[in-house]
């Protein structure tokens, strides 16, 4: 091989390692950014991870809410019959006064 080859050859290697290092650090940045991306993701997945522990610690137990559902419903129940009651016993008594007023 003589010089003149052997400079070539030493220009051709030297112009693919800049490609190569120019391909490596497209790379590294691409992969950088696709690291920044994924830690952004996890950081809002902790968040709502963190948000849905919150929530679950306030929301009630089902043994905490049975009993209040049936001392609810049992009210509800004689509330209804209560008013029943009073709007029976009122119209009573409107009848009787209008009764008495037409006499």
């Amino acid at each position: 091989m003589n010089s003149a080859e052997y400079v070539l050859l030493n220009q051709r290697i030297s112009a693919l390692e800049a490609r190569m290092d120019e391909r490596n650090k497209t790379l590294q940045i691409a992969i950088d950014k696709a690291e920044n991306a994924l830690e952004r993701r996890l950081f809002g997945m902790n968040e709502f991870r963190e948000a849905l522990k919150d929530q679950t610690v306030r929301m009630v137990t089902r043994s905490e809410f049975d009993p209040i559902k049936d001392l609810v419903v049992r009210n509800d129940t004689k509330i209804i019959m209560y008013s029943i009651i009073i709007s029976g016993g009122m119209s009573l008594v409107v009848g009787l006064i209008l009764m008495l007023l037409n006499k």
